[in-house]
């Protein structure tokens, strides 16, 4: 998909109306286009109307004129995937053309917050034009989301420039052509383009789909938050004390997938508190954890999440996971990126004894008994561990930074196919074992190396509990698996090695 994020129309200094901008974007081949016209959102509602007609997709946008404070630079911040009406922008702007704001001018910071306040993500505009880099800092502290890469006036050096901006301080990648507008030099609209991937980055907010599902999660965490209010009865499942199940696990695993099913009749269902039939290989898919760590959930009302993901077939499509006590909301969607709260996530690669691994002593024990790992030299090499009881935050917690490895001898599908999305986006990595012979340490045979394969990249289904692994990047992934399982195991570790 090809797009041009940086349009400008007649509503401020452009050539073009709206319909006239949209059918030469249809004409040229472009699948979406921002019209981000200065210090107005005037032409959105028409613009995302004409798109519909079109089959282009409208991404609402809007350019505001902006000074850094400490520098008194003078910048411009894009916002981009704002709710309707977009009352704090709109404000924002009517303070800049009544004369208000000083100078005719926002505060940067200010043009920011609006645009999060209406749900949008604020990207810097051009900064080799206005040569305004001496203000990234303050901008990326002040919850600034991206940065424009592709523009007319930028040059090679400011390419390479941008990248390692965008790079170290997280930011994501815009571009189009200031087409329509006074500034720009000549080029007109879609003759520079938007990197890859923007379009995933840029309309979240307005995936329907995404958006509805974001929805339906967080009524299933308040149904979580009022129940840690009230008394909460357990009973074991299969008589396992160490899985318990309560009555609100079953009634927010009820309220998930009927509201999905009267929407969705045709889809498919793998949740942890019912039995579903199984399902065909093409199958739009819902794999759902009403809560994830309902031991935590009992005992010290918090630590436990809500777990929804979407899948068709065996690929990924978005999966959200809910932190419901802090509030902490995480989103990866297949090939468009990782969010928390809406703040994108990229991991940094770490050596293992820079790293933090969160498993348990059954694990340990369970490495030992099924695999005859050796977990003395993965010990002796960590800088520390740490066991928090949700499986879905665990691996969340790699893709925010806050954790490094996680591993688990007894995951089930529902535990993990959310959270991997989420870690996979975020430039993690993950492994589930292909298969376990349950029977050979029943019979009292040698322990046995397990055989693993990369996930996501095609889901795994599996009905019963295997071993799991997850890391902050491949390489760690593999040092940590050659640590543990030695000898007999190369072969199996290979497979990861070449699973990127």
């Amino acid at each position: 998909m090809v797009g041009d994020l940086h349009i400008h129309s007649r509503h401020s200094d452009g050539v073009r109306t709206v319909p006239e901008i949209l059918f030469l974007a249809k004409e040229r081949g472009l699948s979406y286009v921002s019209i981000v016209d200065q210090n107005t959102t005037a032409g959105t509602a028409e613009a995302i109307e004409t798109g519909s007609r079109t089959g282009v997709t409208v991404v609402p946008g809007v350019e505001i004129s902006a000074v850094h404070s400490a520098t008194q630079l003078q910048v411009h911040i894009l916002g981009y995937g704002y709710r309707s009406p977009a009352v704090n922008i709109d404000e924002l702007c009517k303070s800049i053309s009544s004369g208000a704001s000083a100078e005719g001018v926002a505060d940067a910071a200010e043009a920011i917050r609006a645009i999060h306040a209406d749900g949008g993500l604020a990207v810097l505009a051009h900064p080799g034009q206005l040569d305004s880099y001496p203000a990234v800092e303050d901008l990326v502290r002040a919850g600034l989301d991206g940065i424009e890469l592709y523009h007319p006036d930028h040059h090679p050096d400011d390419h390479q420039r941008i990248q390692a901006i965008a790079k170290q301080h997280g930011l994501f990648l815009t571009g189009g052509s200031d087409g329509g507008g006074q500034h720009g030099g000549h080029h007109d609209i879609g003759e520079i383009r938007s990197p890859f991937g923007s379009l995933a980055q840029v309309i979240r907010h307005e995936d329907e789909l995404v958006a509805w599902t974001e929805s339906l999660v967080r009524e299933a965490g308040a149904m979580a938050r009022r129940a840690v209010l009230t008394e909460i009865d357990t009973e074991l499942k299969g008589g396992n004390i160490r899985d318990i199940v309560t009555e609100h696990d079953r009634a927010i695993d009820r309220f998930l997938t009927d509201s999905i099913q009267r929407r969705f009749p045709d889809h498919g269902f793998v949740t942890e508190e019912h039995d579903h039939p199984p399902l065909a290989e093409d199958t739009p898919a819902w794999i759902i954890d009403p809560i994830d760590g309902t031991t935590n959930f009992v005992t010290t009302r918090d630590g436990f999440a809500v777990s929804v993901a979407h899948y068709r077939g065996a690929e990924p499509v978005f999966g959200f996971v809910y932190d419901v006590m802090a509030d902490e909301l995480y989103l990866g969607i297949a090939g468009g990126g990782a969010w928390l709260n809406g703040r994108p996530l990229h991991i940094g690669t770490k050596a293992i004894h820079e790293s933090v691994v969160e498993s348990s002593l059954i694990c340990a024990r369970r490495l030992e008994e099924r695999y005859g790992a050796d977990t003395r030299p993965f010990v002796r090499d960590l800088r520390a561990q740490r066991s928090y009881g949700s499986a879905a935050l665990g691996v969340c917690r790699i893709a925010a930074g806050t954790l490094d490895l996680y591993i688990s001898c007894s995951l089930s599908l529902w535990d993990y196919a959310a959270a991997i999305i989420v870690l996979s986006e975020a430039g993690g990595r993950t492994a589930v074992e292909r298969r376990w012979d349950s029977t050979a340490s029943a019979s009292g045979a040698a322990p046995r190396p397990p055989v693993v394969e990369p996930v996501p990249q095609a889901l795994l289904y599996h009905d019963d509990k295997r071993l799991f692994m997850a890391a902050g990047s491949e390489s760690l992934l593999c040092e940590v698996a050659k640590l543990v399982f030695t000898g007999p195991t190369q072969p199996a570790m290979a497979l990861l090695a070449k699973s990127s």
